[in-house]
């Protein structure tokens, strides 16, 4: 790791340009973050596809699963126009695309969904294109659901992996089942989570801790106080000028 806090772009630049997209991802290229976080999910196709959310609604009004949809019906989708008209026509991409064009430049957290104890798939066709790609020094695999993680790390121990909480999960949860379906490399909590007993928990461990859904200042100026490993922001700019001052 770096002396100083790795930057993540979430879901790219998410404050910055429409989320999950390849400006987005270049965005936060561009502004000098050493990694992007996006979250992937299967399509009707079969295809691993950088998508947030279950359905298309929040992006799309009216449209439904994602899994619902073969990839080149997705591809003709319009995910820019909802964040700004000189986004339009800006479309889902597929993970191997990301790979391909940001893979050997920058850090990747992939955010795998899914709240199902069984898999669908998803988990050995992600590490297939890591392999292929031969990924394994700046990919962390992360979920917030301990069996795709536990999947993962199964498939090939190489990779690294991160467990992905909510500030409601529940200490047991967090710290004796996550644990012992995984060893994880990093830890990636809300920023309210991380004090300095949760720190102390991360080295035990062994694990990095990386903040995400980090997008104030104040709260940025108090992880880095706390010595957090990175930061995962929807505003790259901002940790641009705080953290690469």
């Amino acid at each position: 790791m770096n002396p100083r806090p790795l930057c993540f772009g979430h879901r790219g630049a998410a404050g910055e340009a429409p989320e999950n997209t390849l400006p987005a991802f270049q965005r936060a290229l561009e502004l000098g973050m050493d990694g992007i976080e996006l979250d992937v999910l299967r399509c009707r196709s079969g295809e691993v596809v950088a998508a947030h959310d279950l359905t298309l609604r929040r992006l799309i009004p009216g449209h439904g699963r994602v899994k619902s949809y073969t990839y080149p019906e997705l591809k003709t989708l319009d995910v820019g126009s909802h964040f700004s008209p000189r986004f339009a026509g800006e479309r889902i991409p597929r993970l191997e695309e990301v790979l391909d064009q940001f893979g050997s430049r920058m850090w990747l957290d992939i955010e795998i969904k899914g709240r199902s104890i069984r898999s669908d798939g998803i988990e050995e066709q992600i590490v297939r294109l890591l392999q292929e790609r031969k990924l394994f020094e700046n990919v962390i695999l992360s979920s917030f659901n301990p069996f795709i993680v536990r999947r993962v790390q199964a498939l090939d121990s190489r990779l690294k992996v991160g467990f992905n909480y909510l500030q409601d999960s529940s200490e047991p949860l967090r710290k004796v089942w996550f644990r012992s379906l995984a060893l994880p490399f990093s830890l990636h909590p809300q920023p309210a989570q991380v004090d300095q007993a949760f720190l102390a928990y991360a080295q035990k461990i062994k694990a990095k801790v990386l903040p995400w859904g980090v997008n104030e200042p104040a709260e940025i100026q108090r992880l880095l106080a706390l010595g957090v490993d990175g930061l995962i922001s929807d505003y790259p700019s901002r940790l641009q000028i705080l953290v690469h001052k």
